[in-house]
């Protein structure tokens, strides 16, 4: 049963975050020798023009160079729920998720229409940090793995405490090594609770799948 769920908790994760991959297009328009050619959104590099309509999901990290009525929803990166306007004129903005000239990739373009010239593309995009930060998270141990960690510890001592004292009981007893040895294992044993893990990690499934209803993925049940 813990294996059963675990294994469907990371499978939804997994899913989860490979529709995130759908997020950046797998084709794009992009000038080559003065004409505008389909090529995948991999092929994309600094300096390309791209062209950009209403519905496209931008590819990478540009800046405005002609546009008419562009508006931007940058809910995937920054999570402003609302669609930011943005135009080719200079910004003075130095930060360039709020610069008004800059498209975001990963985002969709929701009206408008324009060109753009390529700044940063793959991980060196908003969009890649952010996914680079989901995987150089170091695996240190979490707040929940070492409370179960110090229970698991006291049970273990309390237990094997146990067992000797019935163990040095029945050495006052008439009975054999073997069986006095049987009997304090079997003590020892007795209080271990078999049901901590699969009670632990049906609780971590629940909570994770409330975190789901809130659009949160939780990946590794112990985080």
């Amino acid at each position: 049963m813990n294996g059963i769920f675990s294994f469907w908790q990371v499978y939804r994760a997994e899913r989860a975050l490979a529709a995130l991959e759908k997020l950046l297009p797998p084709q794009v328009k992009v000038q080559r020798g003065g004409l505008f050619l389909q090529i995948p959104a991999a092929g994309l590099v600094p300096g390309d023009v791209i062209s950009l309509e209403a519905g496209d999901l931008i590819p990478a990290d540009c800046r405005l160079i002609e546009g008419f009525g562009v508006r931007v929803n940058v809910a995937t990166v920054t999570g402003e729920s609302l669609p930011k306007a943005r135009d080719a004129h200079p910004s003075s903005e130095e930060t360039f998720l709020r610069s008004r000239n800059t498209l975001l990739a990963g985002t969709p373009l929701v009206s408008g229409n324009g060109r753009a010239v390529v700044c940063a593309t793959g991980d060196h995009t908003e969009f890649g940090k952010i996914a680079h930060l989901t995987q150089s998270v170091r695996h240190a141990s979490f707040p929940l793995q070492r409370e179960i960690a110090f229970l698991s510890r006291v049970v273990a001592i309390l237990a094997t405490a146990l067992g000797l004292v019935f163990f040095l009981i029945g050495l006052t007893i008439p009975l054999s090594f073997t069986q006095n040895l049987l009997f304090a294992i079997g003590i020892i044993v007795a209080n271990v609770p078999e049901g901590l893990l699969p009670t632990v990690t049906l609780a971590l499934a629940i909570g994770a799948q409330r975190m789901a209803r809130r659009n949160v993925v939780i990946r590794h049940l112990p985080q």
